[in-house]
């Protein structure tokens, strides 16, 4: 049976088949995917061959969640993901996991089903790295559902904040990380902001060269943000030409003035 679900994830493209409570959203995939296909619910079959039986549980939803999406200025964003998370409520109150995506309509609203009572985070993504995601940089914007009331709309537009572009370029004229990170035990290059809220985000890799290697990530504006940079088992200094402990790595504080497109710094590997 592992084996035909396996097939089953590789021909329908999904991450995971779940069978059980919360994954009624997957199941509700899987089972549209076979009718669209001309596959009977119940076996699926896939180029003439039966792959699994399968016996599933349809949940139906308890009403929906509904918001919208805007730009800063109130401009609507259409076709943006927005991912529904459940999250705990008051003390005493039953938590049931609960994870699903939608995508924004024209006029940027979206709307998703939910199965269960209590509290979601609406976390949209970002269509461009020109916006900030909210969830990341800011508070969850979450509303309370109840059946009773069918519907809960989130309290108010969840707007994109704008985001200059944080960019740490680091020098490698010589291939050194290069020769040893992955190579040497415990030699590593880590590059990380600690944002308002106290989490620690890694910078993306966007891109390398025969000189380096380039990091960008979006920011917000007029915020202090910690900028992490700890490189074990490498030699480094700052832009100013400041070595950077192996043991403690360095931080400093950036604050990029609002209206400012990107900010560099420059990481050297001796």
């Amino acid at each position: 049976m592992c084996a035909r679900l396996g097939n089953l994830q590789k021909v329908f493209g999904f991450n995971r088949i779940v069978t059980k409570g919360t994954s009624a959203v997957n199941i509700n995939r899987l089972l549209k995917a076979g009718v669209s296909a001309g596959i009977s619910i119940g076996w699926l079959a896939v180029a003439g061959g039966l792959l699994a039986q399968t016996t599933v549980q349809q949940t139906t939803p308890t009403g929906q969640i509904r918001g919208t999406l805007q730009t800063s200025d109130g401009k609507p964003v259409a076709g943006a993901v927005v991912n529904i998370h459940a999250r705990p409520g008051a003390a005493g109150v039953t938590f049931k996991a609960f994870d699903s995506t939608v995508v924004t309509g024209a006029d940027g609203s979206f709307s998703a089903p939910v199965y269960s009572d209590g509290l979601y985070a609406t976390c949209p993504v970002p269509p461009d790295k020109a916006h900030l995601d909210p969830c990341l940089w800011g508070s969850e914007p979450k509303t309370n559902f109840a059946a009773a009331a069918l519907t809960a709309a989130v309290p108010t537009a969840i707007q994109l904040q704008p985001a200059a572009d944080f960019y740490v370029r680091v020098n490698d004229p010589n291939g050194t990380r290069a020769a040893k990170e992955g190579k040497v035990a415990g030699v590593s290059l880590r590059l990380a902001v600690r944002s308002p809220n106290g989490m620690l985000l890694p910078i993306p890799l966007t891109a390398t060269d025969s000189a380096g290697a380039d990091y960008h990530m979006p920011v917000p504006t007029g915020t202090s943000l910690l900028f992490v940079t700890f490189g074990a088992g490498l030699t480094l200094t700052d832009s100013s030409g400041a070595a950077i402990n192996q043991q403690t790595g360095k931080a400093i504080t950036i604050n990029i003035p609002a209206g400012q497109a990107q900010f560099k710094e420059v990481i050297n590997v001796q």
